[in-house]
């Protein structure tokens, strides 16, 4: 039983297949999927402006794009790191745990 305030912990993973070459697991039957292609930080600027509607002055496009693209091998380098199928998201975040 949960005391007051607790938050239940997430269900358990469904458990994965069978490893592919890349090293991962993937649903058995489902192809691979395409490598992504790089990102163009000017064209996701140009996508997502005006749909969004958010006034951008012009001369920040290039530090938009800047921080588009630090973002991008930041998120490679998350992508890359290896986690093992047991690691689970903590349920309750605990700072300098």
């Amino acid at each position: 039983m949960l005391g007051p305030g607790a938050v239940p912990p997430p269900p358990a993973a469904a458990p994965r297949s069978a490893t592919n070459t890349r090293g991962d697991c993937t649903p058995r039957g489902l192809p691979e999927p395409d490598p992504m292609p790089e990102a163009d930080p000017e064209a996701i600027i140009a996508a997502l402006l005006p749909a969004t509607g958010i006034p951008v002055d012009p001369a920040w496009r290039v530090a938009i794009a800047a921080n588009l693209r630090i973002a991008g091998t930041i998120a490679e380098a998350l992508k890359s790191f290896p986690l093992p199928d047991e690691v689970e998201p903590a349920p309750i975040f605990e700072p300098g745990r």
